[in-house]
């Protein structure tokens, strides 16, 4: 039986997607629902104080040195500061030097200087005032200190070889280039508490927070690229049910943006689903995909292109060798192909596919973006939507002619026979021997993608990468050099078509 005829002949049973409609229906699914906030957070209320970065010191030299170095302070306040602390290093400095110091030589130079006196007149007047100067006695020795003091005053070597440290040390003049303190949300953490009414753990360390029953954990996300010094974090719920998860979630939105929180591109909102009696190998996973209708909720959010949500539907076409479920059903000829299809699914997902199942619950990661200036619409729609679906696709008989007809919709005309006898053998036929040979067909007509050989690069290293496209080229590129996936890491590295 073809797919049309199934569509045509019995009643379409469609899932009503607006929001309305679908709580309607998913308020009566017993579930638990989990969030993965992913915000951007002012600094004021993530770090630690800030501390001054000395890795900018240098030398004094001259005035107009420090006054530019000291921006933060007047002109007229660090030459006065400059002035003092000459001062007070002439001051300190100046017994050691009196006493290092060459006093016949020093005495020639005063007399050179004060009387210009030179040759045998000059040697005359040195060894007459050599003695008084070395008892430290009269009018000479006063007069030679002071001129010696004058001397190592204006010297340029008082400032050349001082740091700027020292200056504000003494003149108590404020560090003009501080570093952020380190990430630390435990203030945010205890303001978030005491708003959503229940215990919140927090962590300094990216995956290292204390998860809990009955208790949220704040912890910081590296993915995450705030404005700034702001911090990127992630508050992560315990699971909830869904009237209590919907409570919080117009709670965290209201109280994050009271307090400037903010969502860019960067950020996630991952929603984790759970159903009551929840068994992952009743989960249809290719259903679940396409009823969730993930490409529209990918650009709902602007997240079509995000590394760490790939659409599921090209992640299932580029997974789908069903040469494997070919093998298997040799083994166990009385399993149905869509059992089969979902041991080959799960649990071998991405962890970075838009539907990534992990055991006892679904985390769906298409949701984020700047979600928080969205409104909150989209998001309980999309909740909502996920409760639904999930259901559906735990179930064999709900929705099914929208599931064919959707699936039908998905392929080419060229597939539509293929899938057909796909559809038959999943779902229609129940003789083993049938099952076997209708597989075998539908192996040999499956649309393969067009694979091709991409140089992947970063001007230091490259590798030859078999992709579908150079989207997918560079992603298996950085996965294959053991860079982390993110906007950045992308943008360093080319593609091109091998031997182009």
């Amino acid at each position: 039986m073809k797919i049309s005829h199934i569509i045509n002949e019995e009643p379409l049973n469609e899932i009503k997607m607006s929001t309305n409609a679908l709580g309607a229906l998913a308020t009566n699914i017993p579930c638990r629902v989990g969030f993965e906030f992913e915000c951007c957070v002012p600094e004021v209320y993530t770090r630690t104080e800030s501390r001054p970065d000395y890795r900018e010191d240098e030398y004094i030299v001259s005035y107009d040195n420090a006054a530019s170095f000291f921006h933060n302070h007047s002109e007229r306040h660090v030459e006065r500061a400059v002035t003092e602390f000459v001062k007070h290093y002439v001051e300190e400095d100046f017994e050691t030097s009196w006493s290092d110091a060459d006093h016949e030589e020093l005495l020639r130079s005063y007399f050179e200087e004060k009387d210009g006196l030179e040759g045998e007149e000059l040697e005359i007047e040195v060894d007459a005032n050599i003695s008084a100067l070395n008892s430290e006695l009269g009018l000479i020795y006063r007069e030679v200190r002071e001129f010696f003091r004058d001397y190592r005053w204006e010297a340029p070597e008082v400032l050349e070889e001082h740091m700027m440290t020292e200056l504000a040390e003494r003149a108590g003049l404020d560090w003009p280039y501080m570093l952020p303190g380190d990430p630390d949300p435990e203030e945010i953490s205890l303001m978030f508490a005491k708003e959503i009414g229940m215990p919140v753990h927090h962590s300094k360390v990216a995956k290292t927070g204390k998860r809990e029953i009955g208790a949220y954990t704040v912890e910081p996300d590296s993915s995450i690229e705030p404005a700034g010094d702001d911090v990127g974090l992630e508050f992560i719920s315990p699971p909830l049910d869904l009237n209590t998860a919907l409570m919080h979630l117009k709670k965290f939105h209201r109280w994050a943006g009271d307090l400037g929180i903010y969502t860019n591109d960067s950020c996630g909102l991952h929603i984790n689903v759970s159903l009551q009696d929840f068994d992952i190998s009743n989960l249809d996973y290719i259903k679940l995909a396409v009823l969730v209708g993930d490409d529209h909720i990918l650009k709902t959010f602007g997240r079509s292109w995000n590394t760490y949500a790939k659409p599921t539907l090209s992640y299932i076409d580029d997974k789908s060798d069903l040469s494997v479920l070919l093998k298997q059903l040799k083994t166990a000829k009385n399993i149905m192909a869509t059992e089969l299809a979902k041991s080959f699914f799960y649990p071998n997902t991405d962890k970075y596919v838009s539907i990534h199942p992990k055991g006892g619950y679904i985390e769906f990661r298409a949701p984020g973006g700047d979600w928080m200036s969205m409104g909150l619409e989209p998001v309980v729609n999309t909740l909502y939507r996920y409760v639904v679906c999930l259901d559906a696709a735990c179930d064999p008989n709900k929705y099914k002619n929208e599931y064919l007809k959707k699936l039908y919709q998905l392929v080419g005309n060229e597939q539509r026979d293929a899938l057909d006898t796909f559809v038959n053998l999943t779902m229609m036929d129940s003789d083993p021997t049938r099952k076997q040979e209708m597989l075998k067909r539908y192996l040999k007509n499956k649309h393969q993608p067009n694979i091709r050989r991409y140089v992947v690069g970063d001007g230091y290293r490259s590798v030859s990468i078999s992709a579908k496209d150079e989207e997918d080229a560079i992603y298996k590129a950085l996965r294959s050099l053991g860079v982390e996936d993110n906007r950045k890491n992308r943008a360093k590295f080319t593609v091109k078509l091998e031997g182009a």
